[in-house]
């Protein structure tokens, strides 16, 4: 995932193809990962529970005050 946020998310709604590195963006110094190919799953932490989007923002702001 390429944040936080989106491992709170059921796998269905997790952005599929992103950039790693620095930046989520495509800059010098990053590497696209397509979670469609073989053994890129990013679905493999659907264990969290369901979370209203208020609720994953304050799981987000909660994990960065620590």
């Amino acid at each position: 995932m390429p944040n936080l946020y989106e491992l709170l998310l059921p796998s269905n709604q997790r952005t599929a193809k992103f950039y790693v590195g620095n930046k989520i963006d495509q800059t010098e110094g990053t590497t696209l990962l397509d979670t469609s190919l073989p053994g890129k799953s990013n679905s493999g932490h659907d264990t969290y529970g369901v979370f209203t989007d208020e609720q994953r923002w304050q799981l987000v702001e909660y994990l960065k005050s620590l």
